[in-house]
């Protein structure tokens, strides 16, 4: 078996082993499922429209497009699903009229039965392809009809999914590598929304730095669970939310203490916290210096780097 043929194996092996713990998830054999973004049903708000991944897609045929100097995107009505993963430079075209512009790192699916033309050149575009037939609703395991990802990492798959075409593999090993792209999609789309998560909240925490939040309510006003939110933070920051709203409030203090002759306990009302106490043990633990002390040492830095 030569290097291509055992890698592909290998490649197809686990992806095989990933669509059969997938059916058994969809049958209910296993609780979770890899695909789902974790979103709780609380409100219809965490919903999207998008590729239902509950609904096993078939697959049907993909290959590599590399567009030449002036080639425009075909006429057509699509008779199948289409997922595009740009690998280079701008594919244009219009579906149903609307103007759609694909750059490097974008996905996007054509539907079936909609009018997809180039009306200008898509000049250096170079893509993945991949017929399939889809369901398509909302829900809180769909994959959205546009996004990004990093596909580099998906080349070797695009490969030893080429070669099974030519080979004449089952559909089985085809469909089991057409799962694994799908699956390496959810995974970047679940990292951006993670992400954009976490920015709401930091967000909120510091336009209402006096408010009294609590994990529940971030977690309400975000859609998720409170372990969720709890999981998304440190994935992206590495401390948890309390930890970063306390560090926001004492940075906050840090400003009114600098700038200002307002009392301590005032400072640390207008930041957030419940009373003198617990606002100087914060201080402390994050600065190593009494909040007073702290003002003191600032103002004096002031007098001799007035710069600063």
């Amino acid at each position: 078996m030569n290097f291509l043929t055992r890698n592909i194996a290998n490649i197809t092996g686990r992806s095989i082993m990933f669509l059969g713990n997938h059916v058994k998830k969809l049958s209910g054999a296993v609780p979770h499922n890899l695909f789902a973004y974790e979103r709780i049903e609380r409100n219809d708000e965490t919903m999207m429209d998008g590729l239902d991944l509950q609904k096993l897609p078939m697959y049907h045929a993909s290959a590599h497009k590399v567009f030449r100097p002036g080639e425009k995107h075909v006429r057509r009505i699509a008779g199948e699903d289409v997922l595009i993963l740009m690998l280079e430079g701008t594919l244009h075209f219009l579906e149903n009229g609307e103007q759609i512009d694909l750059e490097k790192g974008e996905y996007y699916i054509q539907r079936k039965g909609l009018l997809q033309e180039g009306r200008i050149p898509s000049d250096d575009a170079r893509y993945y392809y991949i017929h399939f037939t889809g369901a398509y609703g909302q829900s809180q395991q769909t994959l959205p009809l546009r996004g990004t990802g990093d596909f580099s990492t998906l080349l070797p798959v695009f490969d030893a999914l080429d070669f099974l075409q030519l080979s004449g593999a089952s559909a089985v090993e085809k469909s089991a590598l057409f799962y694994r792209i799908l699956s390496g999609i959810c995974k970047k789309e679940r990292q951006t929304q993670h992400k954009q998560v976490v920015m709401q909240i930091m967000m909120m925490i510091q336009e209402n730095i006096r408010h009294p939040f609590t994990l529940d309510e971030l977690a309400e006003r975000c859609g998720y669970s409170p372990n969720s939110i709890i999981t998304f933070f440190r994935e992206e920051t590495g401390q948890t939310p309390f930890s970063f709203l306390q560090k926001a409030r004492i940075e906050a203090a840090k400003r009114q203490l600098s700038d200002s002759d307002l009392p301590v306990g005032i400072i640390a009302e207008e930041c957030g916290f419940s009373g003198y106490v617990n606002f100087y043990k914060s201080f402390v633990k994050l600065e190593g210096i009494a909040p007073l002390e702290w003002r003191k040492l600032r103002r004096g830095c002031r007098a001799h780097f007035p710069w600063e």
